[in-house]
C-alpha cells in the first residue's frame, strides 16, 4: 500500500472516493483510489488523497484463490491503467 495526502477534507466537506482496478496477478489485484472533498453549497472539488493498495482473493478456507483476468475495453479504462501503473512505479522510487 502506498498513499500521499495533499490537503484535509473540512467539517462539512463530503468525501468522493474513485476507485479502479488496474492490474490483476494470479491471486491479487492493484486497485487505485483517488478521493476529493467536495464542497456541495459551491460545487469545488479538490483532490486529497491518492492510494494504491493491493488485496488477495482468499477463498472459504482463507486460501489464495485465482482471479479473473483484467480485460480494459475502452481508451479511457486504458489511459486509467496506464496512468495507475506509472504512478505506481514513480512512488517505488521516491
Amino acid at each position: 500500500m502506498r498513499h500521499g495526502f495533499s490537503r484535509p477534507i473540512q467539517v462539512g466537506d463530503t468525501a468522493l472516493i474513485e476507485a479502479y482496478v488496474y492490474r490483476a496477478g494470479r491471486t491479487s489485484v492493484s486497485v487505485y483510489l483517488q478521493t476529493y472533498r467536495e464542497n456541495l453549497r459551491t460545487g469545488d472539488r479538490e483532490p486529497t488523497t491518492e492510494s494504491y493498495f493491493v488485496y488477495v482473493a482468499i477463498d472459504d478456507e482463507g486460501e489464495p484463490t485465482a482471479v479473473p483476468q483484467l480485460t480494459t475495453v475502452t481508451e479511457r479504462g486504458e489511459r486509467l491503467r496506464d496512468a495507475a501503473l506509472t504512478g505506481e512505479r514513480e512512488g517505488d522510487r521516491g
